[in-house]
């Protein structure tokens, strides 16, 4: 150690002169304390991320689960409206076909009326067969309004409407793991008044994706040949994946 406090070094090399180096003790211990310091800021700095991702997490789902109550309460007051207008209206046609009374392939009627103990014919005339009764078809609602959602794929901004002889759709297709891409399809049926599902064949490069993050998807869809768009109740989405599982699934009902 030098005079007054300060650390001497010695640099030697070889074929080279001898160098002294002067360095004071303060020096050492600012060095050592900047290097303590950025020690301790890199590790505030990783918690600080590991909290702000735990709080992403936690937003992002209740982000989900707040627009998958937005998306229903929207379906609920669509149907609602269009109750409320059938029963405004007081058309019997459209209320029984709305309830699922009438078969849009026969065009029949199917009442179901309360049976009635049949007379005794008279002796002298013959007896006749009894018609077969009809039967009310029995629809299945919640096999018809299941939803899928394994929290892969996010759609929102649904839209459709028919013009013409074509049934045009946009919506935002989001990765909700944006760590993996996804990669698949989507896949459209119609659902008439009656509960039965009608399915669309459109281009398939408008309907498949490989996305990261986000996109949209809009396509134009042929509606089957003969097929009446009064019957129309609403559009059933399908995002599948590249192996063909079903990612998500739900029916929009279609705005009249």
């Amino acid at each position: 150690m030098g005079d007054k406090g300060k650390i001497s070094i010695l640099v030697m090399r070889e074929d080279a002169r001898v160098k002294r180096l002067k360095i004071r003790p303060g020096f050492i211990k600012f060095v050592v304390f900047l290097l303590l310091l950025l020690v301790v800021l890199a590790a505030v700095s990783i918690y600080g991320v590991y909290r702000y991702r735990l709080e992403f997490v936690v937003l992002r789902d209740e982000n989900t689960s707040m627009r998958q109550e937005i998306e229903d309460s929207k379906e609920k007051l669509i149907k609602l409206a269009n109750i409320e207008t059938l029963l405004e209206q007081g058309d019997q046609t459209e209320i029984k076909t709305l309830i699922g009374s009438y078969n849009s392939d026969s065009g029949e009627w199917l009442v179901c009326e309360e049976k009635t103990e049949a007379q005794a014919p008279p002796a002298q005339a013959p007896v006749k067969p009894a018609a077969p009764e009809k039967e009310c078809p029995k629809i299945d609602l919640a096999d018809i309004m299941s939803a899928v959602d394994a929290g892969r794929a996010g759609v929102d901004n649904f839209k459709a409407a028919i013009k013409g002889k074509r049934l045009n759709i946009n919506f935002d297709l989001s990765n909700i793991t944006p760590d993996t891409a996804l990669e698949g399809d989507a896949v459209l049926e119609l659902l008439d008044n009656g509960g039965e599902f009608h399915p669309l064949k459109g281009d398939r490069k408008d309907l498949n994706f490989q996305i990261q993050r986000f996109k949209q998807v809009t396509a134009a869809i042929p509606l089957p040949a003969k097929f009446d768009p009064g019957i129309i109740y609403g559009v059933k989405l399908f995002i599948k994946d590249a192996d063909g599982k079903t990612l998500f699934s739900r029916i929009y009902p279609l705005r009249k």
